[in-house]
């Protein structure tokens, strides 16, 4: 917006009165003074602009119950500020601030509080006056400690304190018994307190990266979990008190040392999604075969040698991931797993793909990529459904055929193989908006690619071109298109 839009959004909140005024986005470098003639405002929104300070004649405005000062400069906040009552919600997030004034403690209403990605390390004890927060968001910050007063925040129900730097889990929060969602992801934390079993209404925690190897034993009593993800710490084993937490629906170990798993995982009967990715794991316990709720299983870089008589009885699985396990032939029952929806077989040894692959009618993303594939099944055009598919770096010489008729196509990487041609049928995908062949052997490229009228993006760097010629076919499509409708 212009100067002039600016100002006749601003008259026209004081002519009609309005009680909500959006100049977000609007390269303001300071907040116009007539916007705090606005006195019957309730909602402000200065998001995303170039705003510094904040004028004293902020705190003119103490009807306003919703203020967005997000993704601006701000270092301070005036003393004026803390006019502002009658505030519900306030974002602050993506800002320079590194203290909160004394005063702040005068905005009791507050239910919402949002700090992302400022500079703050000490967290100032005003904050614990506002006794009515329900939603506090601190990520990205660099605060390394609570003070023992946050306790006093009874109400909060949703707390993020990812992207900070505690070393010690703070025992206050131990108090904050009506918390549901806790994010601690990427502190430094070593251990827990046996008191986090106080936060008995938990139902999400997020403790990946970290430097965590145990839990406490009072962690079961965190029966109301449903979301764990410890991804990123130190565990060489699954502590066996989490198979006490039988409401977990999503379990993560993501990147951690285990080894092996126990039989107790049958436990866990209502989990639809379990990662155990980027683990030593050599082998799958047969219980896994039980975790018949699980939609979404996520095996990528194990060393798991019956990864198949396993995940087989598996068969509401919507998403699965076996990326980089050495897997060389996919066994015939494997494709009764007919609920697929996106599968990742990347980074493996698989040179062919049996016909029975099209069973996997309900795929919409699969990766294919690292492979040694030289060519696809006929079938593979049963497929239909595929939006997202990526063949880059095999051994394809030609564009394999089958894929034309997968007309729902949105994404495909096809980079690092051989492919000499692409055929004039290409011109069917024509939802298609991306296409990635870098580092083939194309010389030329047919003119039914001018038919993609959705492609936005063709990746062409690393081919010997001739026509279009390469310094053409690095400019992007709108060249190519150019170049190829003058051969006509």
């Amino acid at each position: 917006m212009d100067d002039r839009e600016i100002l006749d959004l601003i008259n026209k909140a004081k002519e009609k009165q309005l009680e909500e005024l959006y100049l977000g986005n609007s390269k303001l470098k300071v907040i116009p003074p007539k916007v705090f003639e606005l006195k019957h405002l309730k909602r402000l929104n200065l998001s995303g602009n170039k705003l510094i300070n904040i004028p004293e004649s902020i705190g003119k405005l103490t009807n306003l119950i919703e203020l967005s000062l997000r993704s601006n400069k701000i270092s301070n906040l005036p003393n004026s500020f803390c006019n502002l009552t009658n505030l519900i919600y306030l974002d602050l997030g993506y800002n320079e601030i590194s203290n909160l004034p004394n005063c702040f403690s005068s905005l009791t209403n507050l239910i919402e509080l949002d700090l992302v990605e400022n500079k703050i390390t000490n967290l100032s004890e005003s904050i614990c006056n506002l006794t009515n927060l329900q939603e506090l968001i601190l990520f990205n910050n660099q605060i390394d400690n609570l003070p023992d007063c946050f306790s006093k925040l009874t109400n909060l129900k949703k707390l993020e304190l990812n992207h900070n730097q505690l070393k010690v889990f703070p025992k206050s929060l131990c108090e904050l018994t009506n918390l549901t969602e806790l994010d601690l992801y990427n502190n430094q934390l070593s251990n827990l307190p046996e008191s986090i079993s106080n936060l008995t209404n938990l139902n999400k925690l997020d403790l990946s990266c970290n430097k965590l190897n145990d839990l406490p034993e009072s962690f079961s009593n965190l029966a109301n979990l449903k979301v764990l993800y410890l991804d990123r710490n130190e565990f060489t084993n699954v502590p066996n008190l989490i198979f006490e937490l039988t409401n977990l629906t999503e379990l993560s170990f993501n990147n951690n040392q285990l080894t092996n798993l126990p039989e107790s995982f049958f436990n866990l009967i209502n989990l639809k999604l379990l990662d155990l990715s980027n683990n030593d794991i050599n082998k799958l316990p047969n219980c896994i075969s039980k975790l018949t709720n699980l939609t979404g299983l996520y095996l990528e870089k194990t060393r798991i040698n019956n990864l198949f008589e396993s995940i087989i009885p598996l068969t509401n699985l919507t998403s699965l991931t076996l990326g980089n396990n050495q897997i060389s032939n996919l066994p015939k029952q494997f494709f009764e797993l007919i609920n697929l929806e996106i599968l990742a077989l990347n980074d493996n040894q698989l040179k062919n793909l049996p016909e029975s692959f099209s069973n996997l009618t309900k795929l919409r993303s699969l990766r294919l990529n690292n492979n040694q594939l030289s060519n696809l099944p006929e079938s593979f055009s049963n497929l239909t459904n595929l939006q997202y598919l990526f063949l880059s770096n095999n051994q394809f010489k030609n564009f394999p055929e089958c894929i034309t008729k997968l007309i729902n196509l949105r994404k495909v990487y096809l980079r690092g193989n051989q492919l000499n041609n692409l055929p004039d049928s290409i011109a069917v995908f024509k939802k298609l908006f991306f296409l990635d062949l870098r580092d083939n052997q194309l010389s030329n490229l047919p003119k039914s690619i001018s038919k993609l009228t959705n492609l936005t993006s063709l990746v062409l760097k690393n081919n010997p071109l001739e026509s279009p010629p390469l310094h053409i076919g690095n400019q992007g499509i709108k060249a190519i298109r150019n170049y190829l409708d003058g051969l006509e």
